[in-house]
């Protein structure tokens, strides 16, 4: 197979799985504003390991205010940074502040 055959296969295969990846996060969002943190934390979490800033970053919100799970700052902290070395601007600066208070 030819690497331009395999690259268009792939790549049909990648935008495939988009929406799939938004659809989760837009049910997991729905599931938080409806204070169903479990079902939130089951969507994002999935995403979250795949390396989605937004959804890590969320995680990280939810152990830090004890949503759905228990309150865990440390943990928090590690999604925090992992959303942060993403990229993920308000990561960053959620990480800073959680420093700078101690």
């Amino acid at each position: 197979m030819s690497f331009a055959r395999r690259f268009v296969i792939f790549t049909v295969a990648m935008l495939g799985a988009l929406p799939c990846s938004a659809a989760d996060f837009q049910t997991a969002l729905d599931a938080y504003n409806a204070g169903d943190f479990d079902t939130a934390y089951n969507e994002w979490l999935p995403l979250a390991e795949n390396g989605s800033a937004p959804a890590q970053f969320n995680i990280g919100l939810m152990f830090e205010r004890g949503e759905g799970r228990g309150r865990d700052v440390e943990t928090a902290i590690e999604w925090y940074a992992r959303s942060a070395e993403n990229g993920f601007g308000r990561a960053q600066f959620r990480l800073g502040e959680v420093y700078e208070s101690g």
